[in-house]
């Protein structure tokens, strides 16, 4: 019994209570509004890659859920397609949101300035 404890406690417990102090710490003002929706650069250009693509991405979700959630879509890609399609499931609007940002878009928050 006392093993399983300490099991559970290293593996959610802890995670947990990091990524809650991190949240605390960090700048709770910025929303999904103000999001980074640009190309991270984690795709060939369309063109230049001909094959065929299904690939699934996952990202922590904009604050507080950011704790317990990932937020995921697919992109997806014919042969000789010139253009990657993205897919995202999202609760509000239309249930599947067809090409709402960029294929390998960031899904993060803006970083606060350093001064």
């Amino acid at each position: 019994m006392k093993k399983s404890v300490v099991i559970l406690v290293l593996l959610i417990v802890v995670p947990l209570a990091f990524s809650t102090g991190a949240y605390l710490l960090g700048d709770r003002r910025v929303d999904w509004q103000t999001a980074d929706r640009s190309s991270a650069g984690l795709l060939p250009k369309a063109s230049e890659h001909p094959a065929a693509v299904v690939r699934v991405y996952a990202a922590r979700t904009v604050r507080w859920r950011g704790i317990f959630a990932v937020h995921t879509w697919i992109v997806v890609k014919e042969q000789d397609a010139p253009r990657y399609s993205r897919y995202d499931y999202t609760a509000w609007g239309q249930p599947i949101r067809v090409d709402g940002f960029e294929a390998d878009g960031r899904w993060s928050v803006p970083c606060r300035k350093q001064s």
